[in-house]
């Protein structure tokens, strides 16, 4: 084939984006290549042909729709394209002729459950799910932080998914930290993770269900979306009805779906599922949680709040949805994550109902916040029956230990001694 029959040729590109690039070939920007008599392999130099976008880095966009003409009228005689056989039959103009193209996905996000160690990926059409055996070690994973990519080990239909148009890809663990899939430090980079994916590896060739049955194209940091960073609870604790824990939060937040929540004391050797009760599960900064069939928190247990996030059911930062809240509880894999206030305050002194002799005598008890081991927050409040509250100084040490001292001797009177924190109230009468 003579050089010269390049210059017949157009090619038009249309990304979806940008307007169609249509390019008239030249011996100069075109090469080829005739491996048969019956294939020939036309070779773009987009790099410096004119109007190609810059973003297309000198490629054809992955499922771009492209076309092809030919017009013989534009050449001479000798520069037409004929057949080898020696029957002289020329080449047919054609007009706007399809070109098949490879497709790649329209989005990928990274699956926020409790390993964190899987990538979802969305096409466009359907999938056939018989290209997918052998396809994983052609896929692998570069993150920021990490200096080799990370392989992946299986890929499969998302089951969660009927169009099937969606792959569940998982990533070998044993390259990944403790915590699975880093997230992202803040929103000054798009991702943090990346998709590569090489063409040409035995038994890799993904490809669309009928009809078009394009193949997956060469991939090169193929963003992965991911959540910017994970939250936690601003505290939690035991209501004064002891069957209920509220949760507050910072910033609003949003419940998707079921999240599995749940309550543990006695060094977690049970486990007590959790209803959310309240307000609504949009746009709250307070969920409050309750136990079934009226079970009560014992006072003073060591309680903790676990929550083990899945891909469908998560709580998120209304104002920043990539905002998620984070595993608590021994999921985290950290000891005594997440802790709940757990208060308990009690009068050792005086007994209840008895006579004191001391005109002095102080009120004494133990303040104990199973949750936190900040001992500040006793209240006592003590009323006479004639003379009214009773002015005094509280002190609260270190151990959880407090002492009430009036200001003055206590007068003949019957009294009541009522200490509290947060709504938990206890008293004594004497």
């Amino acid at each position: 084939m003579a050089a010269n029959a390049m210059t017949a040729f157009t090619v038009t590109i249309s990304d979806g984006v940008l307007p169609p690039v249509k390019l008239v070939l030249t011996p100069a920007g075109t090469s080829f290549t005739q491996d048969t008599d019956k294939h020939l392999t036309l070779k773009l130099d987009l790099n410096s042909a004119p109007g190609v976008p810059p973003a297309w880095n000198g490629k054809i966009p992955l499922a771009a729709e492209v076309s092809i003409s030919y017009e013989p009228g534009k050449l001479n005689a000798a520069d037409l394209i004929k057949k080898a056989d020696g029957s002289n039959e020329q080449l047919d103009l054609f007009l706007n002729d399809p070109v098949r193209n490879q497709m790649q996905p329209t989005a990928a996000e990274v699956i926020n459950d409790e390993s964190r160690n899987k990538v979802k990926v969305e096409f466009a059409e359907p999938l056939n799910a018989a290209s997918l055996p052998g396809s994983a070690p052609a896929f692998s994973f570069k993150l920021d932080g990490i200096a080799a990519p990370v392989s992946a080990i299986n890929v499969e239909m998302d089951p969660a998914d009927p169009t099937g148009q969606t792959l569940i890809f998982t990533l070998d663990a044993a390259n990944l930290p403790a915590t699975g899939i880093p997230f992202k430090a803040d929103d000054s980079a798009p991702t943090n993770i990346t998709m590569n994916y090489s063409t040409g590896i035995t038994g890799a060739d993904i490809k669309e269900l009928l009809p078009l049955q394009r193949s997956l194209g060469w991939l090169e940091h193929f963003d992965v979306k991911n959540q910017t960073s994970a939250f936690e609870p601003a505290a939690a604790a035991v209501g004064t009805d002891r069957n209920t824990v509220t949760v507050k939060f910072e910033r609003t937040v949003d419940v998707i779906g079921q999240p599995e929540l749940s309550l543990t004391w006695d060094n977690g050797a049970t486990v007590y599922p959790v209803d959310m009760i309240g307000n609504g599960t949009t746009d709250q900064d307070t969920l409050v949680l309750a136990l079934p069939n009226g079970i009560e928190i014992p006072e003073n247990a060591n309680v903790q709040l676990t929550y083990t996030p899945k891909a469908g059911d998560r709580i998120i930062d209304h104002l920043d949805p990539s905002r998620v809240l984070r595993p608590l509880g021994p999921v985290s894999g950290v000891n005594g994550d997440f802790p709940v206030s757990n208060v308990g305050i009690a009068i050792t002194a005086p007994a209840n109902g008895s006579t004191i002799q001391h005109i002095t005598l102080p009120v004494q008890g133990t303040y104990r916040d199973a949750g936190t081991p900040v001992h500040d927050h006793v209240v006592v409040t003590v009323t006479g029956a004639t003379y009214g509250p009773v002015n005094g100084t509280v002190t609260v040490l270190p151990n959880g230990e407090w002492t009430f001292t009036p200001d003055s001797y206590w007068r003949d009177d019957i009294y009541t001694v009522t200490r509290h924190r947060e709504g938990r109230t206890r008293q004594n009468r004497g």
